[in-house]
């Protein structure tokens, strides 16, 4: 199967820092990857002006945008229940954060290129 992906978005309290995509790097990445993770992506904000009025976006809103794909709910699972993250990220996290993360639990379509 192509398992279960964690989409978690971050609404941060500035734009993404240096700071903040190295601890992205060295502290979430191997929490994730320890805790079964198979795949990860990060993507931050982007501020330029949206130029494409029939797709509308938040503006003046800074945000981290984490993927995290696990093999099977039962990963995810394991993982969620072993604390790692609040112990090993989530005190270096929130003095980057604005409000409270919005977690998402998404499973590939059948056409989707992780079945691949």
């Amino acid at each position: 199967t192509a398992g279960v992906l964690q989409v978690t978005e971050l609404p941060l309290r500035e734009p993404a820092t240096p700071h903040l995509l190295d601890f992205c790097r060295h502290r979430m990445l191997p929490t994730l990857l320890r805790g079964g993770a198979r795949q990860l992506a990060w993507f931050c904000t982007e501020h330029s002006p949206n130029t494409f009025a029939r797709l509308p976006v938040r503006e003046g809103e800074p945000v981290l945008v984490g993927l995290a794909l696990f093999g099977d709910e039962a990963a995810l699972q394991s993982f969620a229940g072993s604390g790692a993250w609040a112990r090993d990220v989530a005190p270096g996290l929130s003095p980057h954060l604005a409000a409270e993360p919005e977690v998402l639990r998404l499973q590939p379509t059948a056409r989707s290129v992780l079945h691949a």
